[in-house]
C-alpha cells in the first residue's frame, strides 16, 4: 500500500519538485555506494570506518527526506522529516570522528565519545518528550519540517560548534601541505631543461 501511495503522491508533484526528489533519492543512493566502495577498500582502517560511518548518516537524511516529500499525507510526511533528523543529528558527530580519525587525533578520544552521547541525549530527546520537528510548514512547492524549538537552536549550535572544530583541525594539515607544495614547486634547472626544445 505505501508503495502505491508513493507512486501516487508523485505523479501529483508539482514540476520541478518532482525532479529534486528523484535527484535526492538517486544522491542517497550514490552516496551509500560511495561509502561501500570506501569502507571494502580497506575495512580495518579506521578512517574508511569512519568516513562510511558519516555517509550512513547523510544516507539516512537523504532518504528519509525523500519519502517525506513523496508521502500522501502530513502524518507520514511529519513521521518520515522526524527519522530524517535522526540521521541529521549524527551528521556532524560522524564528521568529527571522521576528521578525528583522518588526522590521526588520538589524544582527542574522549571528545569523539563524548559528542557520540550528546548525539544519543538528542535522540532520546527527539523521540520523546522534546522533539526536534513538531510540525510541518507547508510552502507552494510541498512541506518542511517546523523546527522552531528551543531544543533545535542548542542542537544548531552543537552542529555549527562541531563542524567549525572538525574544519579546524584540518588546518594544521593543510598549512603543512600547502608550505610543502610551494617548496616543490620551486623550479629547478634539472626540470625544466626538457620544456626547452
Amino acid at each position: 500500500m505505501l508503495e502505491a501511495e508513493l507512486i501516487i503522491e508523485f505523479e501529483r508533484i508539482h514540476g520541478e519538485m518532482k525532479y529534486q526528489v528523484l535527484l535526492m533519492f538517486l544522491t542517497s543512493g550514490l552516496v551509500l555506494l560511495f561509502n561501500q566502495l570506501v569502507y571494502f577498500k580497506n575495512r580495518k582502517s579506521k578512517v574508511n570506518q569512519s568516513f562510511s560511518i558519516f555517509g550512513i548518516f547523510i544516507f539516512i537524511w537523504l532518504f528519509c527526506f525523500s519519502i517525506a516529500y513523496v508521502s500522501v499525507n502530513s502524518d507520514n510526511k511529519l513521521f518520515w522529516f522526524k527519522m530524517g533528523y535522526l540521521g541529521i543529528i549524527f551528521i556532524p558527530i560522524s564528521f568529527y570522528s571522521f576528521i578525528f580519525h583522518l588526522m590521526n587525533r588520538n589524544n582527542d578520544w574522549l571528545v569523539v565519545k563524548i559528542n557520540y552521547l550528546i548525539g544519543l541525549s538528542f535522540i532520546f530527546l527527539h523521540l520523546t518528550n522534546a522533539p526536534l520537528v513538531i510540525g510541518l510548514y507547508k510552502f507552494p512547492w510541498g512541506y518542511y519540517p517546523n523546527t522552531s524549538t528551543p531544543i533545535h537552536i542548542v542542537f544548531f549550535i552543537f552542529f555549527l560548534l562541531l563542524f567549525i572544530s572538525s574544519n579546524t583541525l584540518t588546518i594544521p594539515a593543510f598549512w603543512t601541505i600547502s608550505r610543502i607544495s610551494f617548496l616543490c614547486s620551486e623550479p629547478s634547472h634539472s626540470k625544466t631543461s626538457w620544456m626547452r626544445v
